[in-house]
């Protein structure tokens, strides 16, 4: 064999060795096989996978429900016709508090309402009365409705009224109006749950159990106690004041008749005995003595008779005339009548209205 070939046989050798050990290296080591497992590991493993298939499959969440746009309404302050604006901004305080239990609108108050407006927005608004005039502030505060309206004094009746605007359609959407007919302020502030239940009547029940009448009789916890349970109601209670109050100033002068016609006989009897006790001879010292002793005792008598009957038929011609005089509201209260000690032999006529 020559060289040539020795050298070729070299080369061709060292090549598939190293072509070997490329491939080799390039080989993945066999994947380890898991340990076998024993029979009682298999069973367990069984039956955690049946108790996997029985369980219920979990529920599926629907979409989130989507949260309401809240209503925004833009409230004015009232205005004010021929009482002072503080009664109409303790008014408007009374409505914004009332209108925040309304849970789908959102309300932006007048002080809120000033510091969005600009100040050429201002000037508009201070002479803003007509409808179109509002929905152009309604858009420029971007708001959905507003809700404005006025307190005033007719004579001896106060108005009452609110509307609500809608913006986006430039018209009234609901509207309240009461007069009422020798009331008071505070008769205005009983109307707020009424107006507002007019206003928003998908809301009425939220001012149902605060509701009032004018004149400040509240319907509520009173008013839902059966009655002749506990309490009489208020039409019976009212009627009894009313039956006192007309009644009540007649017993009053009847007694103190009666009282001074007591005065009178007690008067009677003492001239009586002073004409025995004149006729007496002095001899008769012990019937002397009996006889003024009981004298004095009578006229006593009839003094304090006369006082406390005189008093009281005074205090019952007063009473007539202040209930004859009262307002029908005032009546129901009635008269607090009551007879005091007066100096130390006497007696007077007190009471409260």
């Amino acid at each position: 064999m020559g060289r040539g070939s020795i050298v070729f046989s070299t080369l061709l050798t060292t090549t598939a060795v190293l072509f070997s050990a490329d491939c080799y290296a390039q080989t993945p080591p066999p994947a380890k096989q898991p340990p076998a497992l024993d029979q009682k590991t298999q069973d367990q493993v069984r039956e955690m996978q049946q108790m996997k298939q029985q369980l219920p499959e979990p529920a599926k969440q629907g979409p989130k429900p989507k949260k309401e746009k809240k209503t925004e309404v833009a409230f004015f302050n009232l205005e004010a016709n021929v009482i002072s604006a503080g009664v109409a901004n303790i008014i408007s305080d009374a409505i914004l508090v009332d209108l925040g239990k309304i849970p789908q609108i959102s309300v932006i108050s007048s002080k809120e309402i000033d510091t969005m407006l600009g100040y050429e927005q201002k000037k508009q608004l201070a002479g803003c009365t007509d409808t179109g005039c509002m929905v152009a502030i309604g858009g420029a505060l971007g708001v959905d409705k507003i809700l404005n309206g006025s307190v005033g004094k007719i004579g001896s009746s106060y108005t009452f009224n609110l509307k609500l605007l809608d913006i986006q359609n430039a018209k009234i959407e609901k509207m309240y109006d009461k007069r009422l007919k020798g009331g008071s302020e505070e008769d205005i502030l009983d109307l707020i749950p009424e107006a507002l239940s007019a206003i928003f009547p998908e809301n009425r029940a939220l001012w149902s159990s605060q509701a009032k009448k004018p004149g400040g009789e509240q319907q509520g916890k009173a008013d839902s106690a059966p009655q002749g349970v506990g309490q009489p109601g208020k039409s019976e209670k009212k009627a009894a004041a009313v039956t006192a109050g007309s009644v009540g100033p007649w017993v009053l002068i009847g007694t103190g008749i009666a009282a001074v016609a007591g005065g009178g006989v007690s008067h009677i009897l003492a001239y009586t005995d002073y004409q025995t006790y004149r006729d007496l001879p002095d001899s008769e010292v012990q019937r002397i003595s009996d006889l003024k002793s009981r004298i004095t005792s009578e006229q006593i008598a009839a003094y304090t008779l006369y006082g406390v009957g005189g008093a009281m038929i005074i205090g019952g011609v007063i009473w007539k005339v202040l209930y004859d005089r009262a307002p029908a509201k005032k009546r129901t209260s009635g008269l607090d009548i009551r007879l005091e000690p007066f100096a130390q032999a006497g007696a007077a006529v007190a009471g409260s209205w």
